[in-house]
């Protein structure tokens, strides 16, 4: 009876799906006048329900052309509300009140100086793919199972 709580120890223990995947589009600008327009794309690879800069796999900023590459950090992004939330670091005296910030700190778009930035769109979509490593295990602890019982009817 332990090996075969072992086994179906081995066969729950992998855990085959990931976080939520967001696609957003965005605008930015001071004062209300919302100028400059990008994409973004990333997982919530720890399920918290909110994107972080770490989660990023996309950035693109169209009118300085900014991307990923040049990216420092964000705000973070709540998935439930669609909301993006002025927490990253910012490039006046490092407050934590920028949405992005750019090119080693040089240039940000935080509350602090007058910068606003929205989602513009929000499209979801959940990764849950098996993997294989989840079915060879389910398939050696069915012949472990087959085995051990092999050996009781002997």
């Amino acid at each position: 009876m332990k090996k075969l709580i072992l086994i179906l120890g081995f066969l729950f223990a992998a855990n085959a799906s990931a976080g939520l995947i967001v696609n957003a589009a965005f605008e930015f600008g001071l004062n209300g006048s919302y100028n400059y327009t990008g994409t973004l794309t990333g997982e919530d690879l720890d399920n918290d329900g909110f994107l972080r800069f770490t989660e990023l796999t996309s950035f693109t900023e169209t009118a300085g052309g900014h991307t990923l590459g040049t990216l420092v950090d964000i705000g973070d992004i709540d998935i439930a509300n669609e909301l993006w939330i002025p927490n990253g670091i910012s490039w006046v005296s490092f407050i934590d009140t920028a949405f992005m910030t750019f090119d080693v700190r040089s240039f940000s778009c935080a509350t602090d100086n007058g910068c606003d930035a929205r989602l513009t769109s929000f499209n979801l979509s959940n990764n849950n793919v098996p993997e294989p490593m989840s079915i060879l295990l389910l398939g050696l602890g069915l012949v472990w199972i087959g085995l051990l019982r092999k050996k009781k009817v002997v």
